[in-house]
C-alpha cells in the first residue's frame, strides 16, 4: 500500500523547465525553428502547447525512430541557444533559499539535452547554481535517443541523482510540472512527488497518490513544507 508524504524530506530533486524556469515562450520558438530545419510548416502556441502537454511534439509528426532523434536534437539545440526567453518562476528562488537554509540537499534533473555545465552556466545567470549539489542532465546532444513511443524518460537520470547524492528514492521528493514525470518518479519510489501548476496542467491532470502534493506555484512551497511538517506556515 503506497504510503502518504514523508514529513521527514531532506532531499529534494528539482526538475527545470516550467518548474523553476519559465520556457513556454523559448521551447514554441525552438519548436518552431526545428520544424523548419526539416521543412515543416511552423504552428501557432496553442497547437504547441497541446503537443507538448500531451507528450507528442515528436510523435505528431510521423517521423522514423532515427530521424525522430534527430528532430529531438536539433529541438534542444536550438532551444539551448535561445536562452535570452528564460525567466525565474514566481517563487523559484525563495522555495530553494529555504531548503538550503534547512540543510536539505537539493539536486537538479532536467531532460535537456545539454552538458552539466551548460545548464550550471544557465543557472548561474539565474543566481541558483550553488543551491544544487548534484545536476543531472541528458547529456550531450549525440547521444540522444527517445524511447520507442518518441518520449524523453527520466528514470536514468533519477537513479544518476540518487546514486550521487547517496540517497534512497523513499527518502527524496521529486518536484515537477509535468504529470508524466510524476508518475515516473511515484514508479521510481520517491517518498514524496510534488506537482507545480506552472506548466498549465490542472490538479486534477496529476496522479491520484497519497505520496502526490500539488500546488499553484513555488510561492506555496513554504506552506507545503509546513502542512508536511504539521506546523503552521
Amino acid at each position: 500500500m503506497a504510503q502518504s508524504a514523508d514529513p521527514g524530506t531532506r532531499t529534494w530533486l528539482f526538475d527545470l523547465d516550467g518548474t523553476l524556469v519559465a520556457s513556454v515562450e523559448r521551447f514554441h520558438a525552438a519548436y518552431c525553428a526545428a520544424l523548419g530545419a526539416i521543412g515543416r510548416p511552423e504552428v501557432d502556441e496553442p497547437t504547441f502547447l497541446a503537443r507538448y502537454r500531451s507528450g507528442e511534439l515528436a510523435t505528431s509528426l510521423s517521423l522514423p525512430a532515427d530521424a525522430a532523434d534527430g528532430f529531438w536534437r536539433r529541438l534542444m539545440e536550438f532551444f539551448v541557444a535561445r536562452g535570452d526567453l528564460a525567466s525565474l518562476l514566481p517563487g523559484a528562488d525563495e522555495a530553494l533559499a529555504q531548503l538550503a537554509a534547512r540543510g536539505d540537499r537539493i539536486a537538479l534533473v532536467t531532460g535537456r539535452a545539454a552538458s552539466e555545465e551548460a545548464v550550471r552556466d544557465e543557472l548561474r545567470g539565474h543566481g541558483l547554481d550553488s543551491y544544487f549539489a548534484s545536476v543531472v542532465t541528458l547529456g550531450e546532444l549525440s547521444g540522444l535517443r527517445l524511447t520507442a513511443s518518441g518520449a524523453v524518460t527520466k528514470i536514468r537520470l533519477f537513479e544518476r541523482a540518487c546514486a550521487e547524492l547517496e540517497i534512497e528514492p523513499a527518502a527524496a521528493a521529486l518536484v515537477t510540472d509535468w504529470p508524466v514525470e510524476l508518475d515516473e518518479g511515484l514508479e521510481f519510489g520517491f517518498g514524496t512527488c510534488v506537482g507545480v501548476l506552472t506548466g498549465g496542467y490542472r490538479r486534477e491532470d496529476f496522479p491520484a497518490d497519497p505520496r502526490v502534493r500539488t500546488v499553484a506555484d513555488l510561492t506555496e512551497f513554504a506552506h507545503l513544507l509546513a502542512s508536511m511538517e504539521g506546523v503552521p506556515a
